[in-house]
């Protein structure tokens, strides 16, 4: 039998296998005739028969004897053919049965095997095997009957490495089949419809042929179904060849089918026949051709048989016998020649018959292989059945949802893993049903222990597997507790860090100090940790893992009881200084600790995995190569298998650092191949090797040019990356970001192997330089990808380019392109290495650029003088940038900086600048720039013999003077003439440098801008000639700068505002260039100009305003409508210009429908708001006891609020000196219904300066400075009823309590007015808030009510000019033509719950979508609107930044657009949420924190109570001057406690559907509200109640609204002044738990300020409109301010500001403060000093106020500090001890809810 090749030897094989059971001896028989080699066999036959010859005599064999062919069995798993995989999970499953009782070694062995086989085989693609699989192991004799048992079963028992990923899917089927056996599985989940409906069945065409028929649902029907269906379809053509034989064995036989409990038949639903798409090209040669040619034969051709008599004469033909005879010998000879032609005729015949047939075989084969594809992806499968009806059908049984649900399962892993993880959860939670506590305790135990096990003993780490054990941990946490090593451990391998995350940081808050030990560590027998401490240790490498440094520095600064060296070495890592990082590693690790300091081994563990991060960071390959080789055993790294710890920690750092290494050049690796070569011996190790660094495996050979086995394992690694990116959840940004890392490598790997394969490639060296140019189009970014990305990139490239250039120069070519050196690529090499050394420097990894710089020097002299130029610019620039880092400097750093103006000036005369303008500019920028660092360092010294002899040598010689300060005039003046030059080169740019015009107009500007800056703070002295010259060259420049359309120039213009109007001479010059510059470049500070219209300096503005107004009108409408109420004029020529302006403005935006829009909007301001701001005025007045004003002040409320019976006639008899001038009645139309109501409508024409003065800030704030002179009857509009009904309401009372002419309040003392309004305004209230019965004056909710012209306006009668308001931003040129118009209003408002009922309008545009705003009527929003300007312009300032663009801070802003001093819109920003519904709303029924007795509201104001009955202004003064610290912070810790700690964590977990998107939710709450808080801080933003901050649902982002108190008004104003510098309470807080705000929440804080320190002066610029043009709510501040200070205080403001003025600039002052670093406490004390007379009361409590803010220098970190000069770290520190201090947040204002 060895002797036979071929079907004969399976023939044989056959014949052997019926006589199997006679044969004696017959293993050994087998064995000796070759059994072994008929199993391994090529031949598909042979191995069949083989296989059904082991399944005969198995059980005649021993263990021992089984053991021997094992292997060869067990490697049918991944066998082809479904046939033979099924006779092996016969014999498996025969093993297992019957060797599960042996204690023999082999029987062991063999069931290990067993048992992993079959487990595999419940993923098989087969379904009939893998159903009998399935139902081999849910027999009760192998896994348990019990649900519960089950669940426990799975992992215990049901778990292998080897099939991770399928786990999920089987694990499933298996448990979710205990439910087929209830008899609910089949019941109705509703028993009865919904009405009383008849219902049909509803037959689904589901025919795979036909699945892009029609969009039904695609579930496929029963084979039986589907076989009628084609024979249906069939019959219609007459012709269904397959339907008479068919070619695949239909598995019509249910008793051999295995059961599918899921169709609850034995029928295979999947498919029409058995096993489609897993026959073999052998099955297929036996069908084809044969049946089917047969067949096909049947239907084409008439049945052609013999007839009777064939071969006979026929009749009639008789011949005579002579002439027969007489020929026979002819005939003879003549037949034998034909038939020899006709044999050699048809021999040529049979052959071209032969071929065509084995052509169309072929061809019938492909055909057939195609049709099995096309029906294995479109086949589907019906696990249902439908009704259908006039009403849905809810008579739906449980088995419709659970059999699709597993199905689905099967085949994807993410919906596995959600299955079985919600499963697990649900028979978890439901044990104390079914189980009595201690068999409970003891399932969970074993769960326990089995996931444990799970994570320690994977290989793979499947994501969607190890994703659903940590969802199930984190889920669970309070009864699973595993190994935090191995979670830390399964989540970095799997890159699903936030999930490991998440669980960790829960287990540190769920659980305490229970000891532990890590089992994935085989190497440490140190000393025990505190499983607390390993938790942290492990969340820190987790964190570190995805480079969150932030909240690693957290961690060891405030959790973790680590060595000072450790805090330092991961700040310097932090800041990207890896060579100071490794240094403090190093000598942590070298240093020979005692016993009483020995580190953990946790730490320890720390130590050396930071420090090879840092080596690898800074490529440091020997180095990272010497430490893994000796940490692993001394150099042999095949020890790296002995142990899990060595494979996770050190093997990828062995197999990168080797493998650059033998990129690089370094021919002594071979090691490394050694090692390789060992590893694929071993099954697990090559395993191991090829599922993580496949990518290694391919570089590798692809260096020794064994390009196809590296094409094997690109594609290796190309599949492991789909499939990874694939089961990562979108949600964790992080990993799915770094897994796209390695995809450009990867992909340029490819490109390369495939290049290599084409040898016409290397004919010319074209198609080579063109692969280069495409890989050069696509470099990293030099900003956004890893230093890792960037070293793979170029050290890939190099190896690349080298086999090419090896390839060309071998390469027989008439044009090669070899340098002298052979390196026809070595430009090309140079440059990338350059880039790669920019890049460096951009992230801060100034060590790495210097080495690369280093290394390049060398080849930079060698080439053109261009690219020593570009390394000359880069060792400049990463100097300069290293040095602008150090608060103090070195006699180094000043010998870098001055090394670095040596080696430019070398090239300051070169032609190469001339030829490369982007050369040139940024060659003298960066001369300029050395200049300007060292003039800013020498500034800062007291003596120039602090530096070395040297360094004071070469300033001398540099600026040939010997004093600092005159050192320091010389270098600003030489640097501007230095960096002035870079203006000289007006060329392109190259692609060499793109240093273009508009960058070097920019750097000039903010050159003399920064020193003009520090002469304005008295920081530094200019001479006088450089300080004019400075001010006209950053208009010039930044004009200029503008003009070439650069972003930054743009939003620095309100710096050139500033400086014309301190330098008046440079006006023409501003007007000159500002012509040049189209007018669209300006709207973005049109409000701060039209501020200017009636100041001096406005006739630099005035062409501006013209032209925008000219172009862009609805640009100006309403920022020139809000200024103009305010303009006042003189008589001197300048305003009389001023005032031309003006109305010659007036005439070009003089469109009637935006005023008829800015008019209606105004009816919605509330009436009882403007009566209670009228009343504040006269409070003012009472004290004053200015009797005619009180009653001119009532006169215009009345008519405002209550008198609607005036007529238009009436209203012209009105006298003017009461404010209304003579308007006639055809420019005065009836008020509307609303306005009549509110008073809206008011206006006063042609108001004097001194009358302006002598109004009241309540008529000031709500129209009484408008003008109604020259206004159209078109600009009015009508109101509804609404208002009607509240001036009749009230009209009586009011004249009752107050007279008609308001008479009565002159004799009435302040407290008796304030009796009468205030019961008054309580009827109004209740009216408004419907307590009454009645309920008439409830807001409506119908626009109509409030304005019939809204309600009725239609863009096809009333025009389509309205536009949209909020769509000029300045940031792009306006094309007005295809901004969005207004086409009507919806007539559905919603009302605000707030004090002043701001209501919600709909707006319908144009582009069929609708824009909602809210409409806040008695207010001014230019301070709104101006905050979210700055915030704006903080959003550039973090983009700028480095560390917050890659950190993505941002604040998030929406529109705010004032229409008047009263009136605006406020974008409605989508799905938010205040932030108290937002806590309440994961509140339970039992939790009810507004309880009267137990809430801490009601203790709060029984504490008060305590102290006195009266108001509560007096009632919190007392609080501050009676209760102490400890009192204070007691009676608050017991109001916290009576909130659950964690109300905003419940929130958002409420919102999440994992625990990676509670994760990513928590994280972006976190970082917006620590960047807003920040900003908010720096404009001093107040009143930070809960109900001022909104959730995005969508992002979990927080959005800061309403800023009515900023720039310190909540604690300068406010009755009950606010001490906190923001909200930092216990619920934000506890959001990020463990840590708090100890980690991501203050380093990102510390990121935000620090950028916005850099860059102050943008911030300081717009600030300048504050100045301006303050808004009412400054002008009334302004006025109690003055009255609050002394009288020679208002002496001094008097005589140096003519107007208000002093104010705005005291509050930007104070900003500029917060920027500058002073201590936030100092700063809270100097605000309340402000406000000291607001009250007697408060004057009294002043001090104690003052203490409580200051602090105790025992407890308080800010009262430690200095007040003033803060480093960034500090200030922040300050900021959150006086935003947490209890002291504080126990005094607060009880409204502000301090406890929440």
């Amino acid at each position: 039998m060895p002797n036979l090749r071929g079907e004969f030897r399976t023939l044989c094989l056959d014949v052997l296998l019926s006589r199997i059971d006679t044969i004696s001896d017959v293993f050994i028989e087998l064995k000796s005739k070759g059994l072994l080699s008929y199993l391994t066999h090529r031949d598909e036959n042979t191995q069949l028969t083989a296989m059904k010859i082991v399944k005969a005599i198995m059980v005649k064999l021993k263990p021992v004897e089984m053991n021997q062919i094992f292997s060869a069995i067990t490697a049918f798993a991944s066998h082809p053919s479904a046939s033979c995989r099924n006779i092996m999970y016969d014999i498996m499953m025969w093993v297992c049965d019957n060797y599960r009782e042996e204690d023999d070694v082999d029987a062991i062995e063999i069931l290990r095997q067993t048992k992993d086989c079959l487990l595999r085989g419940l993923g098989d693609e087969d379904l009939q095997c893998r159903l009998m699989v399935q139902n081999f192991w849910s027999a009760e004799t192998r896994l348990p009957g019990h649900t519960v048992d089950r669940l426990v079963a799975m992992f215990e028992a049901m778990y292998s490495p080897s099939t991770e990923q399928y786990f999920l899917s089987y694990a499933t089927n298996l448990v979710l089949e205990m439910t087929s056996k209830s008899p609910d599985y089949q019941r109705e989940i509703f028993e009865l419809p919904l009405e009383d409906c008849k219902f049909q069945d509803l037959s689904v065409k589901s025919s795979w042929r036909h699945r892009h028929a029609a969009m039904t649902p695609l579930f496929a029907t029963t084979l039986a179904t589907q076989t009628d269906i084609e024979e249906g379809e069939s019959m219609s053509v007459n012709v269904r060849a397959t339907q008479q034989d068919v070619q695949f064995t239909a598995t019509q036989d249910a008793s051999r089918a295995p059961f599918n409990w899921l169709t609850q038949s034995s029928l295979d639903t999947f498919t029409d026949f058995s096993s489609v798409g897993t026959e073999t090209s052998s099955s297929l040669m036996f069908t084809v051709g044969t049946a089917d040619m047969a067949a096909r034969a049947s239907i084409h051709r008439p049945s052609l048989k013999p007839r009777s008599g064939f071969g006979k004469s026929r009749p009639g033909a008789q011949v005579k016998k002579e002439e027969k005879a007489n020929e026979e010998d002819d005939a003879d000879k003549s037949e034998f020649f034909r038939l020899k032609r006709r044999f050699k005729r048809d021999d040529e015949k049979t052959r071209v018959y032969f071929a065509k047939k084995n052509i169309r075989v072929q061809q019938m084969r492909e055909m057939v292989k195609a049709e099995q594809k096309s029906k294995r992806e479109s086949q589907v499968t019906m696990y249902r059945k439908y009704r259908i009806g006039d009403l849905p059908d809810i008579q739906i049984k449980y088995s419709y949802i659970i059999a699709p649900l597993q199905a689905i399962a099967h085949r994807d892993s993410t919906i596995a893993k959600l299955l079985f993880s919600e499963v697990f959860k649900a028979i978890f939670n439901k044990m104390d049903e079914v189980k009595p506590e201690r068999e409970i305790q003891e399932s969970i135990k074993q769960i326990n222990s089995s996931i444990d096990t799970i994570l320690s003993s994977s290989t793979n780490y499947f994501p969607p597997f190890i994703s659903c054990v940590l969802d199930i941990l984190f889920e669970l946490r309070n009864k699973l507790t595993v190994d935090v090593s191995n979670i830390s451990s399964c989540a970095v391998i799997s890159n699903i860090q936030p999930l490991g995350i998440v669980v960790l940081e829960d287990q540190l808050i769920v659980q305490g100090g229970e000891e532990a030990r890590s089992s994935k560590r085989g190497r440490n027998d140190g000393l025990t940790v505190s499983r607390d401490i390993a938790t942290w240790i492990e969340l820190a490498r987790l964190y570190k893992s995805v480079d969150e440094f932030d909240v690693l520095l957290g961690i060891f600064t405030n959790k973790l009881g680590t060595k000072e060296i450790t805090k330092k070495a991961v700040e310097a890592e932090s800041r990207c200084d890896y060579h100071k990082a490794r240094t403090y590693y190093e000598e942590a690790l070298d240093k020979d600790w005692s016993t009483d300091e020995k580190p953990l081994d946790a730490e320890l563990d720390l130590w050396d995995d930071c420090r090879m991060k840092c080596l690898n960071n800074l490529t440091q390959w020997k180095e990272l190569q010497n430490v893994t080789e000796m940490a692993v055993d001394e150099g042999n790294i095949a020890k790296v298998w002995d142990d899990t710890f060595y494979q996770e920690h050190y093997l990828p750092y062995i197999m990168r650092s080797k493998v650059k290494l033998m990129l690089q050049g370094d021919e002594d690796q071979q090691t490394l191949l050694d090692f390789v070569d060992g590893a694929m011996r071993n099954p697990e190790q090559k395993s191991l090797l090829e599922s993580r660094y496949c990518e290694y495996l391919a570089l590798m050979y692809a260096w020794q040019q064994d390009y196809d086995r590296a094409r094997h394992y690109s594609k290796m690694a190309q599949d492991k990356f789909l499939q990874e990116w694939c089961s990562t959840d979108v949600l964790i940004v992080s990993s799915r970001a770094s897994r796209l890392q390695v995809l450009q490598p990867l992909v340029e790997l490819q490109e390369f192997l495939e290049f290599m394969s084409l040898e016409s490639n290397f004919n010319t060296n074209f198609p080579s330089t063109q692969l280069l140019s495409k890989w050069e189009r696509r470099n990293p970014h030099v900003i956004l990808d890893s230093i890792d990305t960037w070293d793979d990139i170029v050290t890939n490239r190099n190896v690349y380019l080298d086999h090419l250039s090896q390839k060309l120069t071998t390469s027989k070519t008439e044009d090669s392109m070899e340098t002298d050196d052979g390196d026809i690529f070595l430009s090309s090499k140079v440059k990338l290495k350059l880039l790669m050394a920019e890049s460096s420097t951009t992230q801060n990894n100034y060590k790495l650029s210097l080495n690369i710089l280093a290394e390049t020097r060398r080849q930079c002299k060698e080439l053109d003088g261009i690219n020593m130029l570009l390394w000359s610019h880069l060792y400049t620039l990463t100097h300069q940038k290293k040095a602008s880092q150090n608060t103090e400097w070195s006699d180094d750093v000043f010998n870098s900086i001055l090394s670095t103006g040596d080696l430019l000036g070398k090239y300051e005369k070169s032609g190469l600048l001339k030829e490369h303008a982007g050369l040139g500019r940024r060659h003298f920028v960066l001369t300029g720039q050395s200049h300007k660092l060292l003039a800013s360092a020498v500034s800062n010294l007291k003596d120039l013999r602090d530096l070395n002899d040297k360094n004071q040598q070469k300033l001398k010689d540099l600026t040939g003077k010997s004093k600092p300060i005159e050192i320091t005039q010389v270098l600003v003046h030489n640097g501007y003439e230095q960096i002035k030059k870079s203006l000289s080169f007006d060329g392109k740019s190259t692609l060499d440098c793109s240093y273009g015009m508009d960058e070097a107009y920019l750097m000039v500007a903010k050159y003399c801008d920064t020193f003009l800056r520090l002469e304005e703070d008295d920081e530094m002295s200019l001479s006088g000639k450089d300080s004019d010259t400075f001010t006209s060259t950053v208009i010039v420049c930044l004009l200029n700068a503008m003009k070439l359309d650069c972003k930054e120039a743009r939003q620095r213009f309100p710096r050139l505002l500033q400086l014309v109007e301190m330098n008046p001479n440079t006006v023409e010059k501003f007007k000159e260039k500002c012509k040049e510059l189209p007018c669209w470049m300006f709207i973005m500070w049109i409000g701060q100009m039209v501020a200017l219209l009636d100041k001096p300096e406005s006739k630099a503005v005035h062409d501006i305003i013209i032209d925008i107004a000219k172009t862009y009108p609805q640009a100006v409408t309403y920022p020139f409508k809000l200024s103009g109420e305010g303009y006042t004029f003189g008589n001197t020529p300048e305003d009389k210009e001023n005032k031309a302006v003006k109305q010659r403005t007036e005439e070009l935006l003089n469109d009637s429908l935006v005023s008829k829009f800015v008019s209606a909007l105004e009816q919605f301001s509330q009436p009882d708001q403007l009566f209670k701001d009228w009343s504040e005025d006269i409070k003012l007045l009472i004290k004053k006891k200015e009797k005619d004003k009180i009653k001119t002040e009532f006169t215009k409320m009345y008519k405002l609020i209550f008198d609607h019976s005036m007529t238009s006639s009436a209203r012209q008899s009105v006298d003017p000196s009461q404010g209304l001038s003579q308007v006639s009645q055809a420019s005065m139309v009836e008020t509307g219904n609303y306005i009549k109501k509110f008073g809206a409508v008011s206006r006063l024409s042609q108001v004097s300066q001194a009358s302006m003065v002598e109004t009241g800030n309540y008529i000031k704030k709500f129209g009484a400075v408008s003008r109604l002179s020259q206004v159209s009857q078109a600009s009015m509009v009508e109101t509804g009823n609404y208002i009607k009904k509240f001036g009749a309401k009230f009209k009586k009372d009011v004249e009752k309590m107050f007279g008609k002419d308001g008479q009565k309040i002159g004799s009435m003392s302040l407290k008796e007015f304030q009796q009468n309004f205030g019961k008054l305004y309580q009827e109004m209230d209740e009216e408004v808030k419907g307590i009454n019965k009645k309920k008439e004056l409830i807001p409506p909710k119908s626009l109509v009510d409030y304005c019939e012209w809204m309600a009725d306006f239609s863009g096809s009668t009333q025009g389509r000019r309205l536009e949209i308001p909020g769509q000029y931003n300045g940031e792009s040129k306006p094309m007005p033509e295809y901004h969005v118009k207004v086409v009507g209003f919806d007539p559905r408002i919603l009302v605000m719950s707030s004090i002043r009922k701001p209501k919600r309008i709909t707006i319908r545009g144009n582009d069929e979508k609708d824009y909602n705003y809210l409409v806040k009527g008695g207010e001014d929003l230019r301070q709104d609107q101006r905050i979210e300007q700055l915030f704006h312009l903080m959003n550039q300032v973090f983009v700028n930044n480095p560390a917050c663009r890659h950190r993505k801070l941002h604040v998030k802003t929406y529109q705010v657009i004032p229409m008047t001093s009263r009136v605006g819109l406020i974008e409605w920003v989508k799905n938010t949420i205040p932030l108290k519904e937002f806590l309440r709303g994961s509140l339970t029924e039992r939790e009810n924190i507004d309880d009267r007795k137990t809430g801490p509201l009601f203790l709060h104001l029984e504490w008060l109570k305590k102290l006195t009955k009266e108001n509560q202004i007096v009632q919190y003064c007392q609080m501050y001057l009676k209760y102490n610290k400890t009192e204070t912070i007691r009676e608050f810790k017991n109001k916290e406690s009576r909130i659950p700690w964690d109300l905003m964590r419940r929130s958002f977990r409420q919102m999440s559907t994992s625990p990676e998107a509670f994760h990513v939710l928590c994280v972006n709450c976190a970082v917006s509200y620590a960047v807003m808080s920040i900003c908010q801080y720096i404009l001093g933003i107040g009143d930070r109640h809960l109900s001022n901050s909104m959730i995005d649902l969508s992002t979990g982002q927080m959005v800061g609204i309403d800023f009515g108190h900023a720039f310190g008004s909540a604690t300068q104003f406010l009755p009950i002044p606010e001490l906190m510098p923001f909200r930092l309470t216990r619920q934000i807080r506890n959001l990020m738990m463990p840590l708090q705000e100890k980690g991501l929440m203050e380093s990102t804080m510390i990121h935000a300020l620090r950028a916005l320190r850099e860059d102050y002066d943008l911030l300081l610029n717009t600030m300048d409109i504050f100045i301006k043009e303050p808004s009412l709510d400054w002008q009334i501040n302004a006025e109690k301010q003055k009255q609050a200070m002394g009288e020679e205080s208002i002496e001094a403001v008097e005589e140096t500001e003519e107007d208000i003025s002093w104010f705005p600039k005291q509050k930007v002052q104070y900003a500029l403060r917060k920027m500058k670093g002073h201590n936030p406490r100092i700063i809270t004390r100097d605000e309340l000093k402000l406000g000291e007379k607001r009250s007697l009361t408060f004057s009294k409590a002043l001090k104690a106020f003052e203490n409580v803010a200051l602090g105790d220098p025992k407890d308080n970190i800010r009262s430690q500090l200095p007040d003033r000069g803060l480093s960034v770290e500090q200030q922040v520190a300050a900021l959150i001890d006086q935003a947490t201090d209890p002291n504080i947040l126990g005094r607060t204002y009880a409204g502000w809810e301090p406890w929440m």
